[in-house]
């Protein structure tokens, strides 16, 4: 970040910027920041900022509470009328992509690049810029891609280019949850991304009829469920439910004593983990994802944990629910770990937004979400095949 002081001698203010290394790979791992997703969260109003997770002040929040026109509008909000914002860009400036705002989009995601730095795991930066530009040629020359914990919004050629690359045996760590969920669309002269909220989702508005196509480009907008292309088909899982009272944890599921997966718990004793995290105190928490074999979930799927003891105010999403009377215990309310098989290549996915939060102990510990990430990564790094299950996935 560019750090830049006022004559009068006020707090410094942070302009953030990437340094993306899609054109010239130098390390073995890439992060994929999901950076349309940094854009449609921009400058949110308070209640779309993420749970409040300590009482430190946020000066970046302190200049968006001032409530100036420049700072512009996020994609979560409505115009004077009453219309939905359908287009948020990033000339302007981003309160909320730098240092001082809580931990939510940038500021969490810091998390998960300091927690690869302690563990000498050096990486490059991508960005949804990038391989919206340039496609699998973004991903191909890493061995492992990494995303952050909500890459939420998609374009047509960033998911195309996701596919290319894992079929063709590219290796993914989705730690995160609610990803690749609505249909982005993008003006890449202007610097701007579009949503338009058709038919259904977890929404702030509804799309007026006749208003679903977007203006970039003409493609139909909405969920990428909705148009056949469910993120189970691509990470393995999908969006199963949000709630943000607290966090929980993981039980081993099915496929954990299999040895052709043991690489993955190497180190981990017990039956359960991720009891510990900086949002809500646990691994599993505030948008959480399943696997599905009706929603695309690969065949020859490892199922390696699911989560439990969530609050029962972590409801299914609206897109799956007919009707409900609560409060009802909902089996399809949790998120799963899982190894998934996508063509050639190989997807760990956690289903978790609040998995990042969890990588760092108290006091710089080692925690079991982070030995069970650590020992995924050394392995997704190593050449050799992954193990494919003979058996259909439970």
């Amino acid at each position: 970040a560019f750090r830049l002081h006022d004559a009068a001698g006020g707090e410094p203010v942070y302009a953030s910027f990437f340094v993306s290394a899609a054109t010239r790979q130098r390390e073995r791992i890439a992060v994929w920041l999901p950076t349309f997703s940094y854009l449609a969260y921009s400058n949110a109003v308070e209640d779309m900022r993420g749970p409040v997770v300590t009482a430190a002040p946020h000066a970046a929040e302190a200049r968006l509470d001032g409530s100036h026109p420049a700072h512009g509008r996020s994609l979560y909000e409505r115009h004077p009328d009453g219309q939905g914002v359908l287009w948020v860009g990033s000339r302007r400036p981003l309160w909320s992509v730098s240092p001082g705002h809580r931990p939510w989009q940038f500021v969490a995601d810091s998390w998960l690049l300091d927690w690869l730095d302690r563990q000498g795991l050096a990486c490059d930066v991508i960005t949804d810029h990038d391989v919206h530009r340039l496609g699998a040629a973004a991903l191909a020359p890493y061995q492992v891609v990494i995303t952050g914990h909500h890459p939420e919004y998609t374009s047509t050629a960033m998911w195309d280019g996701l596919w290319r690359h894992l079929v063709a045996g590219g290796r993914l760590l989705y730690l995160g949850g609610n990803g690749f969920y609505w249909r982005t669309a993008v003006d890449d002269e202007a610097d701007l991304i579009e949503v338009r909220r058709a038919e259904d989702g977890t929404r702030p508005h509804v799309a007026p009829p006749g208003e679903s196509h977007c203006a970039f480009g003409g493609e139909y907008g909405g969920l990428w469920r909705r148009l056949g292309r469910a993120p189970q088909q691509i990470v393995g899982v999908g969006m199963a439910a949000q709630g943000f009272e607290h966090a929980a944890h993981y039980r081993k599921g099915p496929d954990a004593a299999a040895p052709e997966v043991a690489f993955v718990f190497d180190g981990l004793a017990g039956e359960t983990f991720g009891h510990q995290g900086a949002w809500g105190g646990g691994a599993s928490g505030w948008e959480i994802d399943r696997s599905d074999a009706d929603l695309g979930t690969p065949a020859g799927t490892w199922w390696l944990a699911r989560s439990e003891g969530h609050a029962a105010s972590m409801l299914r999403t609206k897109e799956e629910m007919l009707s409900f009377i609560l409060p009802f215990s909902d089996a399809k309310a949790r998120s799963d770990m899982v190894l998934a098989p996508v063509g050639r290549g190989d997807v760990f996915a956690v289903g978790s937004m609040t998995w990042i939060g969890a990588l760092h102990g108290p006091d710089g510990a080692t925690t079991d979400v982070a030995t069970i990430t650590a020992n995924v990564i050394r392995r997704f790094l190593d050449p050799a095949p992954l193990p494919r299950r003979v058996s259909p996935a439970p």
